[in-house]
């Protein structure tokens, strides 16, 4: 997503985000603040996105805009896409955030601390807690990705009938904004090369 200035570099990113949205919901992409300086957040809704009667979605996306042969550039550099059942509680989380916290930089999943119910055995509550803490390495997911499985996998009702079409113009739309291979470690190029 080249353009002119970086102000329509920003709104061409927030545009392409915006018409992957639009397929699953009404609700609009706002900018918010970042707590990396020189990078953007856009928190998708807030209260989570309904999809259909089962599940919630947060969606939250760090970029940045940066100047490139005469042009600006916006590049996603985290995520955190999180799956919530009906009342709230999460049941996984996408998450790809190299300027957090965490020493896992990398793309990875949470199993959602909802998993590790009470009600369930003590034995088994204790395996399930092991792999709710831990980080299930992923490769990247591509917001699309996502909604394209909410609709398909999760009974998430289109907003729109020509959802696909939309979501596959998305895609190409943001194809640009997403990690390069270059800032990827050889074995994940290699493993992006062999199953794609």
């Amino acid at each position: 997503m080249a353009a002119r200035t970086a102000a329509a570099a920003d709104r061409t990113f927030r545009q392409g985000v915006q018409a992957a949205l639009c397929t699953v919901s009404s609700s609009i992409v706002v900018v918010g603040p970042s707590t990396t300086p020189g990078l953007l957040s856009l928190r998708i809704s807030d209260p989570p996105l309904r999809l259909g009667p089962n599940f919630r979605l947060d969606l939250w996306l760090r970029y940045g805009l940066t100047p490139a042969d005469g042009r600006w550039h916006a590049g996603l550099v985290g995520y955190s896409y999180r799956l919530l059942d009906h009342d709230g509680r999460e049941l996984l989380l996408l998450q790809w955030d190299p300027f957090g916290q965490s020493p896992v930089a990398t793309p990875h999943l949470h199993l959602g601390r909802a998993l590790d119910h009470p009600a369930l055995p003590l034995p088994f509550r204790r395996r399930l807690g092991r792999l709710v803490k831990a980080h299930v390495p992923t490769d990247f997911v591509p917001l699309t990705a996502l909604l394209r499985t909410a609709i398909t996998d999760l009974d998430a009702p289109p907003v729109r009938p020509d959802w696909d079409r939309r979501l596959a113009e998305a895609h190409v739309a943001l194809r640009s904004t997403l990690p390069r291979e270059s800032t990827r470690r050889p074995a994940e190029v290699a493993a992006a090369t062999l199953y794609t």
